[in-house]
C-alpha cells in the first residue's frame, strides 16, 4: 500500500524489461528464476499499471526464447497474466505484451489444451475487442494456434470467440490469422451452423479479395468447411460465395486454387442450387479454367463440381461448350484417384445422352454399358502420351469434397503443392468468355484486349486484388472482382497518354497527370502490361 513501495516495484520490473530487450541477455536470464517475482506482482496488483504492464513485458520478452516456452507456462506466468487484464486500470501495452505472450506460447503444440484451459480465452477477448492493432493481431494469432488442437475445437467456439475475431481485421497478418481459426473453427460439423449465424461470410468474403495468399486460401477454407455442411448450401449461395470464389478458381497460387475448387464442389452439392452456380457469370469458365490448369487436387475438385452439375440436363450443354470434354479425359487419365472416379461419373452422365455422346471421341475412352444400354463407367484408353502424378495418401476421400485439415501455425512451412503445373496441350479460356465476365464494367460497342487479376496497393502498403482490364476505347479500369464494380480508371487523352515505368519485374506505375497509380501482377510481369498499353497508346494517338 506503500505509494513508494510501488514506484520501487515499477523500477524493478522496468529494468528486467529493459535488460531482456537485448536478445544476448535473454537465455542467461531465463535462468534467474524472474517468472515467480512477476508473478506475484500480477497477482497481488503491487506497483502501479504501467509497472504490472513491464512485469507482462518481462515475460513476453521470456516468450521469445523458444526453448523456454514449456517452463514459463510451467511456472505459472497464466494467472499473473490474467489477473491484470481483469483490473480496471489496465493498460493499452499490457494488452499488447499479453497477446504476443499468449500467442508465442501457443506455438508449441503441447501447450495449446493446457493453454485453453489455464482461461486465456477469455482475456485474448478482451485483446480482440479493446487492444491496439498488434494486441488484436497477435490475439487472433493465439486463437488460431489454439484452434490447431482438435480438442480445443467445440469448447473455443462455445467461449464466443468467432464475434470477437470479426472486430481484428485491422492489418493483413491479423486477416490471415482469422481466417485460419474460423477454417479451423469450422472443421467439426456441430460448430458450423453457430458460426455461419454470427455473421462471418460477409467478412470471409471480403477477405477473399486481399493480397496474401494464405488470407485468400484460408478464407476458401473456412467457406469450404461452412459448405460441408448441407443446410448452409442454399445459404452461402444466396450470401454471394459462388462469386466471390469464382476469381480464386483462376488464382496464380495453386493452394488457393484448392480451397476455391473445393468450396464450389460443396456449394454445387445442393441440389436446389445446381441451377443457380452456372448461371452466375464467369462461374462455368472458373471452374473449367481450374479443371484445365489447376493443380492435381483442383482439378480433382472441380471434376467434382462438374459431376455434380451434370445432374442437372439443362447443365451439361452449357459445360460441354465451353470446352470441359477433353479437360474431363485428361483428369480421367492421369488426374487423382478420386478425381478420376468423378471424371468417370460425369463422362458416363454425358454419354448417357445420344447428343452429347456425339461429342466424346471414342477413341480416348471406353465406355462400359448395362443391359439397357445405359452407360454407367468410363475409363481412358492409353493410346495418348501422359504426364505422371503423384497422389497424395494423406487425402480422406468423400463423396463430397473432403474438409482437409492443415494445421495453421504461424510458424508453418508452405508445402510443395503450392506451385502451380500447367499441361501442354489443354485449350485456353475463349476471349469471348472474358467479355461474357465483365460485360457488365464494358461500354456498348466495347471489347476487351487483355485482362488478368493484379494487386493495386494503397497509400497505407495494403495490396487490394483488382480485374485489371485494359479495353479497345481505349480505357484502363480496375474493378472489385467480387462485386463487379469498377474501383477507378486511369484516364489518358491522346495528348497526355499515361507514362509507364518499370519499377520490377512485377510492379508498375502509370503516371498522368495529379496522379500515380501503381499495380503488381506476379503472373504475367510488368513487361506484358507494357506491351499492351504501348500498342493501345499508339494505336490511339495514331
Amino acid at each position: 500500500a506503500n505509494p513508494k513501495f510501488n514506484f520501487v516495484i515499477t523500477d524493478i520490473c522496468t529494468i528486467f524489461l529493459s535488460m531482456l530487450a537485448t536478445e544476448i541477455c535473454r537465455i542467461p536470464m531465463t535462468k534467474m528464476g524472474l517468472v515467480e517475482p512477476m508473478t506475484r506482482v500480477l497477482l497481488k496488483g503491487g506497483g502501479t499499471p504501467d509497472g504490472r504492464a513491464d512485469a507482462i513485458g518481462v515475460f513476453r520478452n521470456l516468450s521469445l526464447v523458444k526453448e523456454f516456452r514449456p517452463q514459463l507456462f510451467k511456472q505459472d506466468c497464466i494467472p499473473g497474466i490474467i489477473a491484470e487484464l481483469q483490473r480496471n486500470d489496465c493498460v493499452a501495452f499490457a494488452l499488447e505484451d499479453s497477446a504476443v505472450v499468449f500467442s508465442n506460447l501457443s506455438l508449441v503444440a503441447e501447450l495449446r489444451v493446457p493453454l485453453f484451459r489455464a482461461g486465456i480465452t477469455y482475456p485474448a477477448i478482451r485483446c480482440l475487442k479493446n487492444g491496439n492493432d498488434v494486441a488484436k493481431q497477435f490475439a487472433a494469432a493465439a486463437v488460431r494456434n489454439m484452434s490447431v488442437s482438435e480438442g480445443n475445437r467445440i469448447p473455443l467456439f462455445n467461449t464466443g470467440v468467432t464475434a470477437a475475431l470479426k472486430e481484428a481485421i485491422t492489418s493483413e497478418k491479423a486477416c490471415e490469422h482469422v481466417a485460419a481459426a474460423l477454417w479451423n473453427m469450422g472443421l467439426p460439423e456441430v460448430n458450423r451452423v453457430g458460426i455461419y449465424k454470427q455473421g462471418v461470410v460477409p467478412m470471409l468474403i471480403k477477405l477473399t479479395t486481399y493480397y496474401t495468399p494464405a488470407t485468400r486460401e484460408y478464407s476458401a477454407g473456412a467457406m469450404r468447411a461452412l459448405g460441408a455442411s448441407d443446410e448452409l448450401r442454399r445459404d452461402l449461395l444466396k450470401d454471394g460465395v459462388i462469386e466471390a470464389l469464382i476469381p480464386l478458381l483462376r488464382d496464380e497460387n495453386g493452394r488457393v486454387q484448392n480451397e476455391a475448387s473445393a468450396a464450389f464442389w460443396n456449394v454445387c452439392a445442393k441440389k436446389e442450387n445446381k441451377a443457380s452456380v452456372v448461371s452466375k457469370p464467369g462461374a462455368i469458365s472458373g471452374i473449367i479454367y481450374s479443371l484445365g490448369y489447376g493443380g492435381d487436387f483442383a482439378k480433382e475438385y472441380s471434376a467434382g463440381a462438374i459431376n455434380s452439375l451434370f445432374d442437372l440436363d439443362s447443365n451439361k450443354t452449357l459445360i460441354v461448350d465451353n470446352g470441359a470434354i477433353p479437360l474431363l479425359v485428361n483428369v480421367l487419365r492421369s488426374g487423382t484417384s478420386n478425381g478420376k472416379k468423378s471424371a468417370s461419373s460425369a463422362l458416363s452422365k454425358l454419354c448417357s445422352d445420344p447428343s452429347l455422346k456425339a461429342k466424346v471421341k471414342l477413341e480416348d475412352v471406353t465406355l462400359k454399358e448395362n443391359g439397357d444400354g445405359k452407360v454407367t463407367s468410363v475409363s481412358a484408353n492409353d493410346n495418348i502420351e501422359t504426364r505422371s502424378t503423384s497422389v497424395s495418401t494423406n487425402i480422406p476421400t468423400s463423396a463430397l469434397a473432403p474438409v482437409i485439415e492443415k494445421p495453421k501455425n504461424i510458424t508453418s512451412s508452405k508445402s510443395s503443392d503450392q506451385k502451380q503445373i500447367s499441361k501442354p496441350g489443354i485449350p485456353s479460356i475463349p476471349k469471348h468468355h472474358e467479355h461474357e465476365l465483365w460485360k457488365s464494367v464494358l461500354l456498348e460497342g466495347e471489347n476487351i484486349i487483355v485482362t488478368a487479376l493484379v494487386a493495386k496497393p494503397n497509400p497505407f502498403g495494403i495490396h487490394y486484388k483488382r480485374q485489371l482490364i485494359l479495353t479497345d476505347t481505349p480505357r484502363l479500369i480496375y474493378v472489385d472482382g467480387t462485386t463487379k464494380e469498377i474501383k477507378g480508371e486511369v484516364e489518358w487523352s491522346k495528348e497526355k497518354p499515361p507514362v509507364f515505368s518499370k519499377i520490377n519485374p512485377t510492379t508498375f506505375e502509370l503516371k498522368v497527370p495529379q496522379r500515380t497509380y501503381k499495380f503488381v501482377d506476379k503472373a504475367n510481369g510488368s513487361l506484358f502490361w507494357y506491351d499492351h498499353i504501348a500498342n493501345a497508346i499508339n494505336q490511339y494517338s495514331s
